[in-house]
């Protein structure tokens, strides 16, 4: 028996050298590894088993100082963005990626944006392994469909997956595309398009949505096309009722996503919380470390059948702003000269409200019967229907003259929320826009309101909202959450009882829409 071998004083590159050595070749037992690395086998153990803290520690250990100063300043944060986003994007194809790939792809960037004194060396090519945690694996092929044996061995894997972990520290968070301005009469030229440039595109934001098992919500994310639209004139973004990003296309991109997920992890730290996370598999959603958030991978093409959020939570949402926005429009018409004028003066911050609102409505029980319809585990089963009666959007479909569409609640349910495509070009100028504070488009000028008028008394609720729309702006301007947060509600009182008006006096409005 040969004698055992001696502990070995390791230091903090010697062990990450062995965990690389590990990821690139998954198929080395516990004792080729020590066999390779001269070292004992308990040694190469305690090694993996505590993999996550030793590569968390050297990145944030002083020898990489030097590479993070690169990626904090001048081209090379950006070069590190556009290389991930690239990175994700041919990943999601599950086409194989080696070292030199990326390097070359690095240096094709550096081109791109005229840096003509970066080397995209083998020591940068490790350091940006390091800082995004990118290992390299040999790649399984996937089935590009739902293919119900992978939903029933995912279906009963969920139960070991999230042992040790309560209801309240389960969550799930996906995108949905939203149509912000849409009429019931836009549905046939909306469902199913892509959405990638034109008048459509102006006219989308990208909202991600986030909840637990318990019934918990997350503050929403919206995504528009600009950093700092004309209607954020005088307000600061960061009390706005939700979280609010930008880039050219209104996507969600691997850098919005990373720094959302980081936030998240700080978030849960500062609650002593540890969460599982689940995502599905879009090219946008890094594959990251973190020390309070553990990230869940659905397999792909099964979120129809298995992300909670799919089993009715986005539907419900959507139904409810879709609600505010035709009460909207039904309680202004006679101050208007059509309803699709109206629909384009809604600009961002309405929406935004509108978001908040419709998010405020989803129900704990609604949440907990959509995790139950997934099959997460649960001693019950779902109590009662999670669809939401749209009974309230059809009777408002029904004051407009024009033709009643079922669909109307979820034209965009396939609204593509993120780019697909690897060319540099297209994801240099996403990543681009999140640097730059661009100004919206001559749409959201027009949606900006004129209310300049003296404060008078009032005797009807039309008279009422224009001053509580004026006491909004205050609000926001004054950086105040609270009295926004109130005023908000009332307004939205005041166009859901100048839409009950409407249903008493039973006029046509026809004469207010183009035909």
């Amino acid at each position: 028996m040969p004698p055992p071998v001696p502990r070995k004083a390791l230091n903090l590159k010697q062990k990450v050298d062995i965990i690389r050595f590990k990821d690139s070749n998954g198929g080395w037992s516990i004792r080729k590894l020590a066999d390779k690395f001269g070292i004992g086998k308990t040694q190469v153990a305690e090694v993996l088993k505590n993999k996550e803290d030793i590569l968390r520690r050297y990145n944030e250990n002083s020898t990489n100082e030097k590479s993070r100063r690169f990626q904090r300043n001048g081209p090379g944060e950006l070069i590190d963005k556009i290389v991930l986003e690239w990175f994700n994007r041919v990943r999601n194809k599950n086409v194989p990626v080696s070292g030199p790939i990326i390097q070359a792809k690095a240096l094709e960037v550096a081109r791109e944006i005229e840096c003509d004194d970066f080397k995209a060396s083998n020591g940068w090519l490790e350091s940006f392994k390091v800082r995004q945690n990118i290992v390299f694996k040999s790649i399984c092929g996937e089935s590009a469909s739902t293919n119900l044996t992978i939903v029933n061995e995912w279906k009963s894997k969920i139960s070991e997956i999230v042992t040790g972990y309560e209801p309240q520290n389960i969550f799930n968070a996906d995108e949905t595309g939203l149509f912000y301005r849409a009429l019931p009469d836009k549905t046939f030229s909306y469902k199913g398009e892509s959405c990638s440039g034109g008048k459509i595109a102006k006219e989308r934001l990208t909202v991600l949505l986030c909840v637990s098992m318990s019934g918990e919500k997350l503050k929403p994310l919206v995504i528009g096309k600009s950093v700092k639209p004309r209607c954020f004139k005088g307000i600061d973004v960061s009390k706005l009722a939700v979280e609010w990003k930008a880039n050219s296309k209104a996507w969600m991109t691997t850098h919005i996503m990373t720094d959302w997920l980081q936030r998240l992890d700080q978030q849960m730290k500062t609650q002593n919380r540890k969460i599982l996370l689940f995502l599905d598999n879009a090219t946008s959603h890094a594959h990251l470390s973190l020390d309070n958030v553990t990230l869940i991978f659905f397999p792909p093409n099964i979120t129809s059948t298995s992300q909670p959020l799919d089993q009715g939570i986005i539907k419900n949402f959507k139904v409810f702003y879709r609600k505010f926005a035709l009460q909207h429009i039904i309680a202004n018409l006679e101050d208007a000269q059509n309803a699709h004028d109206l629909a384009k003066q809604i600009d961002v911050l309405k929406a935004i409200t509108w978001v908040k609102k419709a998010w405020t409505q989803i129900s704990s029980l609604t949440i907990t019967n959509c995790f139950k319809k997934a099959d997460f585990p649960s001693s019950e089963p779902p109590e009662i229907e999670n669809e939401v009666n749209g009974n309230e959007l059809i009777e408002l479909m029904e004051l407009l003259p024009l033709p009643r569409n079922d669909d109307f609640a979820t034209i965009d349910s396939n609204l593509s929320t993120e780019c697909s495509s690897d060319d540099i070009a297209i994801i240099l100028d996403d990543i681009r826009t999140e640097f730059v504070e661009s100004v919206e488009s001559d749409d959201e000028q027009q949606a900006e309101n004129s209310e300049n008028s003296e404060i008078k008394t009032f005797s009807n609720y039309s008279e009422a909202l224009e001053q509580l729309i004026r006491l909004k702006e205050f609000y926001l301007n004054k950086g105040d959450e609270k009295g926004f947060s109130y005023v908000s509600e009332l307004i939205i009182h005041h166009e859901l009882e100048m839409t009950k008006s409407k249903f008493k006096k039973q006029t046509s409005i026809e004469s207010f829409f183009k035909k």
